[in-house]
């Protein structure tokens, strides 16, 4: 499949950013589309005379910017248009946050359990190590695709009640809500971006190493206790984040 576009060798503008522009004007006109593979390195060196170094240079920029992504033993692929989320100062379900923008979510339950807390998630919670707590351990997915695996611990003497709720079609925060005492009334939220270990490679369906994003949430009550601790991983590759500030004036 040769593109459209041809290589200037006569203008003082690099041959790889050339073929880079060709590349990324396909996809921005749709005439590549999510999903399309891209000619092979050889059929890029055939089709322009132009060496494998060049061909590389190009595809690892599409691939560094999110435009390509490249799959172990198969190619080189479009990549899906990431999934903008805007929930990061905002109080709202996962399910509130998808359906904004179109899509419809699901979600598998892989742990719900009562269990005790280690000395870094008591801290989180401001309970002493050892205490009961309630662990739920969510996959989140957009057309089956994996998105983002969610880790939430609960103090189980206020939060007993959310063990009787079924997780995989109900919000959490909807169920805290039902009670006083448990009503998320502010949270705060870090966000740090680091490589993708083995474990949550194989859950998210990405190669060790991918970039992922963590985002911390610590949510409290009206009296500023700790309900809702939780440790979300999402897919570098397909999600985009966006904070709006209110300017004062």
């Amino acid at each position: 499949m040769l593109l459209k576009g041809l290589l200037k060798r006569d203008i003082p503008i690099p041959l790889y950013y050339q073929l880079k522009e060709i590349v990324l004007n396909e996809i921005l006109n749709g005439k590549l589309e999510a999903g399309d593979c891209l000619p092979t390195e050889n059929e890029f060196m055939s089709s322009y005379q132009i060496s494998r170094a060049t061909v590389r240079q190009a595809m690892t920029e599409l691939v560094n910017e999110n435009y390509l992504t490249r799959q172990k033993g198969k190619g080189t692929f479009v990549s899906k248009p990431k999934i903008t989320q805007q929930y990061i100062n905002r109080v709202e379900t996962y399910k509130e946050q998808m359906n904004k923008i179109g899509m419809n979510p699901t979600t598998e339950v892989i742990i719900f359990q009562i269990t005790k807390a280690n000395l870094a998630i008591g801290k989180e919670l401001g309970l002493a190590k050892g205490a009961k707590i309630i662990e739920l351990v969510r996959l989140r997915l957009i057309d089956a695709e994996p998105i983002v695996v969610a880790k939430t611990y609960m103090p189980y003497e206020i939060c007993a009640f959310v063990l009787e709720h079924n997780m995989q079609e109900e919000s959490l925060y909807q169920i805290l809500a039902e009670h006083s005492e448990t009503r998320i009334t502010k949270v705060k939220r870090t966000i740090e971006a680091v490589v993708a270990g083995e474990s949550i490679a194989k859950r998210l369906k990405i190669m060790r190493g991918d970039a992922i994003q963590i985002i911390r949430t610590s949510a409290v009550n009206s009296k500023e206790q700790v309900i809702e601790y939780t440790i979300a991983k999402y897919r570098g590759d397909r999600n985009l984040f966006v904070v709006e500030t209110q300017v004062d004036r």
